[in-house]
């Protein structure tokens, strides 16, 4: 059955795969080729005795190969800022990342303590759009002109074939979870 395959693979590549440096929660990925999937931003922690435990935003890129089974960092020129919960997706050789959450400086900056949970006035929501160019490999912030989609996390976003039109939808904006459905050209 197909799902068996799924399982034996999954299985598989969680066995093979022991880059430490690249575990974390609340990042985007896509497959960008044949054999390569992107991983990009999200949240990491470690966990000190006497401080607790310690999350930090990444911001860094990765590229997953799956023939070689090995991790590599894409070296990207400027930046699309420390986020976690952001959504992404593939468009005619760029990388379109929407929104996500950071952690707000004044609580803490990008290294924050906390308990069970974290609170809204700690987290900063972003509704903002960056492009990675492959060919490049630098990122850049188009301008949003119209109605832009309200800030969120959470959300997912998927991209024509001919790269043209991105969908964006759903979410959480700090209160409640949307069932929004945004267009972006």
């Amino acid at each position: 059955a197909a799902s068996d395959v799924y399982k034996r693979q999954a299985s598989l590549l969680g066995n093979k795969s022991s880059a430490s440096n690249w575990k974390r929660a609340g990042h985007a990925s896509c497959i960008i080729s044949a054999t390569k999937v992107i991983v990009l931003g999200g949240k990491t922690s470690t966990l000190d005795e006497k401080e607790g435990q310690s999350i930090q935003i990444i911001s860094n890129v990765g590229v997953f190969n799956i023939d070689t089974m090995k991790w590599s960092e894409l070296i990207t020129k400027g930046q699309c800022g420390l986020r976690e919960g952001h959504a992404a997706c593939p468009a005619r050789e760029k990388l379109i990342l929407f929104g996500g959450t950071s952690f707000n400086p004044s609580k803490g900056g990008f290294k924050h303590l906390y308990g069970p949970g974290v609170q809204n006035d700690d987290l900063i929501y972003h509704n903002d759009v960056f492009m990675l160019d492959f060919e490049t490999m630098q990122w850049h912030q188009p301008p949003q002109i119209g109605s832009v989609p309200a800030p969120m996390k959470g959300c997912t976003l998927c991209c024509t074939d001919d790269g043209r039109h991105m969908w964006l939808f759903g979410g959480f904006n700090g209160t409640v979870a949307s069932n929004e459905v945004n267009v972006l050209e």
